[in-house]
């Protein structure tokens, strides 16, 4: 089995030494904030304006394009997150006396994990055939078409390893490591036979296990954001202007 390290290459929710300089992905995300507020509150305010149009759709062209483009930022900035907050949920456990095991909570989150990292790195892929595709020839001295392929190809390097990680759980067997395997096997040990010694072999092995698995997830967290810093520096210059505070006209 591959060992789960889906990063080659920071954080949305920025450290105190990361914040005195926004990293490319905060730099993005807080352009893109500035530059699409007052379209938002002009969508707001065309609605019933023009009959039987949405806020949208009474928009211009270039104002539904940055519409688009927030709109697809906002669904990685969500996978994002949830990838960050998986690093709480997997530290805790919070159903005891139900019938929800820990080794299968456990074995859950990891899953969970996968499984949004491989979305993470599909709406990478994503956005930047988007904004290739609206904003080519937007202005001719930019190469749209040939930057929007290298970040793409970016993101797809760096969480290879997850994507086939997470394929081969979909589409072969179940994703599986020794260490879960353990401690399966002394949940369903505990569950029979309630004794103490397999009680304190259960509870170590459990939380062996869990100590490794959030070591690797926020190991792997910090360099997805070093991907995602990456992945916008190379698209801000695309989108929005030197100042960072409007798109490129």
């Amino acid at each position: 089995m591959r060992q789960l390290n889906p990063v080659s290459t920071t954080r949305s929710r920025q450290s105190k030494e990361d914040s005195v300089t926004p990293s490319g992905y905060s730099r993005f995300m807080f352009a893109m904030v500035r530059s699409v507020d007052p379209i938002i509150n002009q969508a707001r305010k065309a609605v019933g304006v023009r009959a039987g149009l949405s806020g949208y759709d009474a928009l211009i062209r270039s104002d539904q394009i940055a519409m688009d483009l927030f709109a697809g930022f906002n669904e990685i900035s969500h996978s994002y997150d949830t990838l960050l907050d998986i690093e709480v949920y997997i530290s805790r456990f919070p159903y005891a006396n139900t019938r929800i095991t820990r080794s299968g909570h456990l074995r859950f989150i990891i899953e969970a994990y996968l499984h949004e990292s491989y979305t993470l790195c599909e709406r990478l892929k994503s956005y930047s055939k988007l904004i290739s595709r609206r904003l080519a020839g937007h202005l001719p001295k930019i190469d749209y078409k040939g930057t929007c392929k290298r970040a793409g190809e970016l993101a797809a390097a760096g969480l290879k390893n997850v994507v086939i990680i997470r394929g081969e759980h979909v589409h072969q067997r179940r994703f599986s490591t020794a260490d879960l395997d353990r401690a399966d096997l002394y949940d369903l040990l505990r569950t029979h036979m309630g004794d103490g010694q397999t009680r304190m072999f259960g509870e170590y092995t459990y939380r062996e296990a869990r100590k490794k698995w959030l070591a690797t997830i926020r190991t792997n967290n910090r360099d997805l954001a070093r991907l995602l810093d990456l992945y916008f520096l190379l698209l801000h210059p695309l989108v929005f202007d030197p100042t960072g505070e409007a798109f490129l006209k």
